[in-house]
């Protein structure tokens, strides 16, 4: 009957028609109240009032709570009338309900629950409804409901009606604020349910910025998400990207697997990211770049594998602004490679600032290509010490004629080898250097070849490569899971490398004073250019050997010595390396004492068995027999006028040069014998 102009009222009580299944009498214009269908329409299926108000008044009155008796009702429209007064309640006892319709009318109150699941519309819009919207709507997650135009519901929808989306208001941000549905999604992949604390996120009605771990700025956008320590699993949700206004995001040390969403590139105002300490997998996005104002980083204690985008951390924490796990040993078969990291932790949780050292810092990869700058250094400095002493000694034999007396120079010559001997050890293979064996040059060689190469092992192990399984180097520092700093936990103080100076100076000093002194021995005019080749190689490799000592011993501490007591035990490890010179030494001469006289050559062991040439003996005996004048006045001659005054004082000038010349010959042979009586 629907469209055809019909007015008045239906009769009440209304005719029984037991078998009638359908009813529509829409689009006409009748009013009155509403008769009770239950009695007379027992097996009725449709019932259609809708749009008496387009022409008329409509129909008015209650609705009646018997139609909730009608058993096989599937569909009621009672839809642009004058209704008032509540929804009855029971009429969620209409089991085969499909479609309900009661829009455009003046009912008020609250609005009913408890609707069958089966329910394809609801449509209660336009009305005077107040209250709050039952959550029970929230599982019709397959129908259609209209709740727009009533003006008096409260706020906020509930959070699951919310994820309806045949919701009418799901886009509506006052009932449907979209953060608070990006931050339900985040928590049902988060497996919200077991987490440790939830307040607030459970409930359909609490604003969310009041839910646990989540901060809103005035305008109620949220700037502050922070579940630490919470229990969260699950995935991170790529929702959390539509949360403009975040700035800190916090979900340390919970078990969240899976890949670190992209869209987490979109949080342009984030400038606080803590996903460490979860089962996060896979490669980091390279999206990450695009977080401009990021000012802390941290993504150590996963899984992420690959290479780490650059990311520009602009922080006042320092090392601990930019974290992730790029240290050795690794689970992976290659460690995770991270350009812009600030902080590297390993697998054992132990972690080291990436700062370079200042060998880096000055443009060399590491220890081991600086080493080579190293030796050429110290043989330039060898070079330029001989030059100097040679420019010293030529300039002083000019202005001394006792110096460059041809007596003054046969007794260097005398006693140089002696003298070198005694500075490069009497018990060390380098004396070999000394002699003209070119088998114990090649000994002494390999002896101290071998030192190096032992050597230059600690300075491969001290390299600062924290990708690098190879390197010793030992992190300190720890970054603990409830603290944004890390802590450097090394026990190495000041007083430690005191010690360790102190170990260096008794133990190499000598010997790199003894080296240098060879170095200027070998420019001392007077010696055949083979004994300063002599002199100059043999200082220069026991001044090699031993600043390489000395620098690698360094070098290797630094790397690794996480207390005093092992800054001493490296140091004498190493320390051990630079003695094997007088090791092999006594091993040769535990093998045969003849090896020795062999390697080391005639003329050195002549030098050890004589002190003085013979010739130089017989003139010392003459001198010795000699006595000595005091002064210039033994001297009888008597000038008769000037010129020979002139003479006379010229003489005895040179005379005095001359006894000052004897005497110091006669002081440097009585302290040559006072030292052979003291071997």
């Amino acid at each position: 009957l629907s469209g055809n102009g019909i007015f008045g009222t239906l009769p009440s009580p209304f005719p029984s028609l037991d078998r009638l299944t359908t009813l529509s009498i829409a689009n006409n214009n009748m009013t009155g109240s509403l008769p009770d269908f239950a009695s007379s329409l027992p097996e009725l299926r449709t019932l259609d009032l809708s749009n008496q108000k387009e022409i008329g008044n409509g129909f008015e009155g209650h609705i009646s709570a018997s139609i909730s008796t009608i058993r096989f009702l599937s569909e009621l429209n009672l839809a642009n009338n004058r209704l008032t007064s509540s929804i009855p309640p029971e009429i969620s006892d209409l089991s085969q309900l499909r479609f309900l319709n009661l829009s455009s009318n003046e009912l008020s109150k609250g609005i009913p629950s408890n609707y069958w699941l089966k329910i394809e519309v609801v449509d209660l819009s336009e009305n005077k409804l107040d209250g709050r919207i039952p959550v029970d709507l929230g599982e019709l997650t397959n129908t259609l409901i209209f709740l727009d135009g009533n003006a008096n519901i409260s706020l906020p929808a509930p959070l699951s009606l919310c994820s309806v989306d045949g919701f009418d208001l799901v886009n509506n941000p006052d009932f449907c604020p979209s953060e608070r549905n990006f931050l339900a999604d985040f928590y049902v992949s988060a497996k919200g349910a077991e987490w440790t604390e939830n307040f607030g996120w459970n409930d359909p009605y609490l604003n969310y910025c009041n839910w646990l771990g989540v901060s809103c700025n005035e305008m109620d956008n949220v700037i502050a998400l922070e579940l630490s320590n919470n229990g969260l699993s699950g995935k991170l949700s790529a929702s959390i990207g539509n949360l403009s206004s975040l700035e800190n995001l916090d979900l340390s040390d919970n078990d969240i697997k899976g890949s670190i969403p992209s869209d987490i590139s979109l949080l342009s105002n984030l400038s606080r990211l803590r996903l460490s300490f979860n089962g996060f997998t896979g490669t980091a996005p390279l999206e990450l770049e695009n977080l401009n104002q990021l000012e802390l980083l941290h993504l150590h204690g996963n899984r992420i594998s690959g290479v780490m985008p650059t990311v520009a951390v602009a922080s006042d924490l320092g090392e601990s602004s930019f974290i992730s796990d790029c240290g050795v040993p690794t689970e992976f078969d290659e460690p995770l490679i991270c350009g812009s990291c600030t902080m590297c932790c390993n697998s054992q949780s132990d972690c080291n600032p990436t700062e370079k050292t200042r060998i880096q810092r000055n443009e060399f990869s590491g220890y081991t290509e600086f080493t080579w700058v190293f030796f050429i250094s110290v043989i330039g400095f060898a070079l330029v010490a001989c030059v100097i002493s040679y420019s010293y000694d030529k300039f002083k034999r000019r202005s001394d004629p006792v110096a460059s007396s041809e007596t003054r120079r046969r007794s260097m010559k005398r006693r140089a080898n002696k003298y070198a001997l005694d500075k490069i050890g009497q018990k060390s293979v380098y004396r070999f250097f000394l002699g003209k064996s070119w088998v114990g040059w090649m000994v002494a060689s390999a002896v101290m070849a071998i030192q190096i190469w032992i050597l230059f092992t600690f300075v491969r192990g001290a390299e600062f490569d924290l990708s690098d399984d190879n390197s010793d180097f030992v992190y300190t520092w720890k970054c603990p899971r409830d603290k944004v700093e890390c802590d450097n936990k090394a026990d190495l103080t000041a007083a430690g490398w005191v010690m360790f100076g102190i170990l260096m100076a008794s133990h190499l000093l000598k010997d790199l004073v003894n080296g240098s002194k060879m170095i200027v021995l070998s420019a001392k005019e007077g010696y055949q250019p083979n004994s300063r080749i002599r002199f100059f190689v043999g200082g220069l490799f026991l001044s090699t050997v031993t600043m390489f000592t000395l620098f690698v011993s360094t070098i290797y501490n630094k790397a690794i010595a996480t207390s005093n007591t092992k800054i001493i035990a490296n140091a004498v490890i190493i320390l051990f390396i630079n003695d094997l010179d007088e090791q092999f030494f006594s091993l040769i001469e535990a093998v045969d004492e003849r090896l020795i006289t062999w390697l080391s050559g005639k003329d050195l062991v002549e030098t050890e068995k004589v002190d003085d040439a013979p010739d130089d003996i017989d003139a010392i005996s003459v001198i010795q027999s000699t006595s000595v004048p005091q002064s210039s006045s033994s001297f009888s001659f008597k000038p008769k006028n000037t010129t020979e005054m002139a003479v006379k004082e010229e003489i005895e000038k040179k005379m005095e040069i001359f006894w000052e010349e004897v005497r110091i010959i006669l002081n440097e042979s009585h302290q040559d014998e006072e030292k052979e009586s003291d071997l």
